[in-house]
């Protein structure tokens, strides 16, 4: 009997199934082992939260703080907030009055990346403060029964009591050098709750210590602030140098204290004084005068 024709190709069919069978398994092995290794499992609660720091910065004016975002977590919501509290260590009832992320329903959410650090700053109250960094939403006003918990990561108290200041700082002229250079010195002081901040605007000068940068007016005018930590209550010397001598001069200082008040004043930088022929001539003639008195 004469074998049939198709013997051969169910054979070839028969043997690449067989093939298939095993080829297909080993790769869809290779492919899992590969997806176990990018992914994994993010830490529940705040382990999710790595390496945070939390400090106020020289001057107490802000706080800043930081934290990474453990392998494998994303949309980790993380708030830094300030409070106005009751006294220098944890106390109740505290009220919010700056916090960081931003919008309050927190919005801002972090995920892992590389291992980036994340950074955040609040202003810190000028009296008694607490700072907290927390996971999750801010809480505006915390008491006995509204708190974070355990979703602190980190926090910090301190302060002082807040100085009733109903007066608003001080800004006067206390001495002229007619140089050259001319100048004029200027105190500024604030004895009760501060000196905050000191804008000066001016002309044909330049006023010292400044903080930098300054930026340059379309009048020619400069317009900076003066360099000190906020909270300084000792008087603040600022001096005034002229540029150019032969011109005049103006300034004019803005100052703002802890208390929120203000003074603006504009003491006058002295003037050239420029005689005419004869009276440089009647000028000398009468200290000749004095001379021969004597």
């Amino acid at each position: 009997m004469r074998p049939s024709a198709s013997l051969p190709r169910a054979l070839f069919v028969t043997l690449l199934a067989a093939a298939a069978f095993v080829v297909i398994p080993q790769a869809t092995a290779g492919t899992n082992a590969h997806a176990r290794a990018q992914w994994g499992t993010c830490p529940a609660g705040n382990a999710a939260i790595v390496n945070p720091t939390l400090a106020v910065n020289p001057g107490g004016a802000t706080a800043t703080a930081t934290f990474k975002i453990a392998r494998y977590c994303s949309n980790i919501q993380v708030n830094l907030a300030s409070y106005d509290a009751p006294a220098a260590v944890f106390a109740l009832p505290q009220t919010l009055i700056d916090y960081d992320a931003k919008p309050l329903n927190g919005s801002t959410r972090y995920r892992y990346n590389s291992g980036a650090t994340y950074t955040l700053t609040t202003k810190v109250s000028p009296c008694f403060y607490q700072l907290d960094l927390v996971r999750g939403p801010v809480i505006v006003d915390l008491t006995t029964t509204t708190q974070y918990g355990d979703r602190k990561l980190q926090w910090l108290n301190g302060g002082q009591a807040c100085v009733t200041d109903n007066s608003p700082p001080q800004c006067q002229l206390t001495s002229t050098i007619t140089g050259p250079p001319k100048k004029i010195q200027v105190t500024v002081q604030d004895p009760q709750s501060g000196l905050q901040s000191v804008d000066y605007n001016v002309k044909n000068g330049s006023v010292s210590p400044d903080a930098g940068p300054f930026t340059t007016n379309g009048d020619a005018s400069i317009s900076g602030s003066a360099d000190f930590a906020a909270g300084l209550t000792t008087p603040l010397l600022l001096t005034v140098t002229k540029t150019n001598q032969s011109l005049g001069s103006r300034v004019v200082f803005t100052v703002d204290n802890v208390a929120g008040l203000k003074t603006i004043c504009d003491p006058v930088v002295p003037a050239a004084v420029h005689l005419s022929p004869f009276a440089a001539f009647a000028k000398v003639l009468a200290a000749m005068m004095k001379l021969v008195m004597l």
